[in-house]
């Protein structure tokens, strides 16, 4: 389980420096939806547990990580029912 700090890590506020292209038709969009809502349930359940100013951080990581989660949904590598299955499977694994 990640604690804020590490979420406040993995999605930050203004994008890392700039690595080059990347080749968009290979981009795995279905495990990246996965990993972002799978990221977005555990910082809900997160959000109940931490103080006020931990929740200004993580509703910002929350924030970007729905972004990044809607834009994979758009991409033409997603697959929605692999996704969902793929979903419910982690979650359970998880104990979500």
């Amino acid at each position: 389980m990640f604690n804020v700090a590490s979420f406040a890590i993995k999605y930050p506020k203004h994008s890392p420096k700039y690595e080059g292209p990347s080749l968009y038709s290979k981009i795995k969009a279905t495990i990246k939806w996965v990993e972002y809502s799978l990221d977005i349930t555990e910082m809900t359940q997160l959000l109940t547990k931490v103080t006020r100013e931990e929740k200004y951080v993580l509703l910002a990581a929350m924030q970007i990580a729905e972004r990044k989660r809607d834009y994979m949904y758009k991409h033409p590598n997603f697959e929605l029912k692999k996704a969902i299955a793929d979903f419910k499977l982690a979650k359970r694994l998880l104990k979500l």
